[in-house]
């Protein structure tokens, strides 16, 4: 069966962008093995909801961490943690 041009150029663009971003190829290997069990579109995005709910728990507990750890610092730590912090993602090459 014959993909429409629409599905085309929407995986042509998810493979540019992965090659471009080849961290995040591990999650989408999880997002495309998740939705390898149905072709139903509600329940496929019923399992999106789910993965991206799973990362975002995820991403909560790790803030949460660093919550703590940054107030148990003191305030001349914190001030050079904070440098630091502003010095990598000043390195980091963002997506337009």
């Amino acid at each position: 069966m014959e993909q429409p041009d629409e599905l085309k150029k929407a995986i042509k663009k998810r493979d540019e962008f992965l090659q471009h971003h080849p961290n995040i190829r591990l999650y989408q290997k999880e997002i495309d093995r998740a939705l390898s069990c149905t072709t139903n579109p509600s329940e496929r995005m019923s399992i999106i909801m789910k993965l991206l709910t799973k990362k975002n728990n995820e991403l909560c507990e790790v803030v949460n961490e660093f919550y703590i750890l940054f107030h148990g610092l003191s305030e001349e730590e914190r001030t050079e943690k904070i440098k630091l912090e502003e010095d990598f993602v000043g390195e980091i090459e963002w997506s337009k």
